[in-house]
Order: structure tokens, then sequence, then C-alpha cells
């Protein structure tokens, strides 16, 4: 999107990509600032943490 606006293309800010820069901006805030995410040093903690919270909601 950036290199369309810089380069001339399509001005228009088309709606998915602004759903993803909120929905990527919220996801950096919860990292960020819940205490729970707090032990988290390396990105593998994270994919095991995520990966956990998914299989905990399976039937």
């Amino acid at each position: 999107m950036r290199s369309a606006l810089v380069h001339g293309g399509e001005k228009s800010t088309n709606n998915d990509y602004v759903m993803i820069n909120i929905l990527v901006r919220a996801a950096i805030a919860e990292l960020l600032n819940n205490q729970k995410y707090s032990v988290i040093k390396k990105i593998d903690d994270l994919y095991n943490m995520v990966k956990k919270a998914h299989y905990s909601y399976e039937d």
C-alpha cells in the first residue's frame, strides 16, 4: 500500500488494509501491555503460548 501511495498508484485506502492495521496494532498493544505476556523472551515462547491456548478451546 505504501509503495502505491508513494509511487502514484491507487490512492484510496482499501478497508481491508485499514482493518489489518487496526488488528495488528491491537495485537501489539496487547503483547506490550498485558502482564501475562511479560514472561515471553523469545518468539518460540509466544508461539507455544498461542498453540496451547488454541488447543485448550477444542471440543
